[in-house]
């Protein structure tokens, strides 16, 4: 089972540095709870994208 989540950042140097975050250390606090459920911890992947402006 794969799950997916999508965000749009205005750089990826902005998502760094929210990583950073203490707002990012509390939504995650309660991460490592259930890692008994998974089979291994997840994969982080990156996609850029091109947005064409007309």
């Amino acid at each position: 089972m794969l799950y997916a989540s999508h965000t749009t950042w205005e750089s990826k140097q902005h998502f760094e540095d929210w990583t950073k975050s203490e707002a990012f250390r509390q939504a995650h606090k309660g991460a490592g709870g259930t890692k008994d459920l998974y089979l291994g911890p997840p994969n982080l992947e990156i996609f850029e994208s091109v947005l064409e402006l007309a």
